[in-house]
Parts: structure tokens; sequence; C-alpha cells
């Protein structure tokens, strides 16, 4: 195996590492918010079908980013990114 492939396979498992410990870390609500975005729904779209605000919503992914931001920081940190 060449070493460019064996670096896409270790990075392809850290990712999945940090999805896994980002989802373990937002709310239920930051969830549904998360996924629906990543579906293609605008945030006032979300915020109608969660039917809550539109502030809310943009809290809520915020949340999401911060977090994975933290994650994502921690681990590169540790070497593994």
């Amino acid at each position: 195996m060449y070493e460019f492939e064996e670096l896409v396979i270790v990075q392809k498992e850290t990712v999945r590492e940090v999805l896994a410990a980002l989802m373990v870390q937002l709310t239920q609500r930051q969830l549904q918010c998360l996924n629906l975005s990543l579906l293609g729904y605008k945030q006032a779209e979300i915020a109608t079908i969660l039917k809550i605000s539109q502030a809310t919503v943009n809290q809520h992914l915020a949340a999401c980013y911060k977090k994975a931001q933290a994650i994502a920081t921690d681990t590169y940190k540790e070497g593994m990114l």
C-alpha cells in the first residue's frame, strides 16, 4: 500500500472518531437542526419544521459548529489529524 493511501485511511478513521465524539456532545435539538441543515434545508425552513424561531435555529447550529471546532482542535493537538 502506498504511503498516501495509508494516510487517507488513517484520516478517514480519525474523521469518523471526531464525528462520533461530536454526536455524543450535541443535544437532541442541535442534532435535529444539524441533520436538516445537512439535508439542504435553509434555516427558515428548519425553523418552520421544528416550530422554533430562526434565531433559535441559528443558536443551535452555532453551538454545533463550536463543538465541532473544539473537538477538531483537540484532535489536531493530539496529533491525530
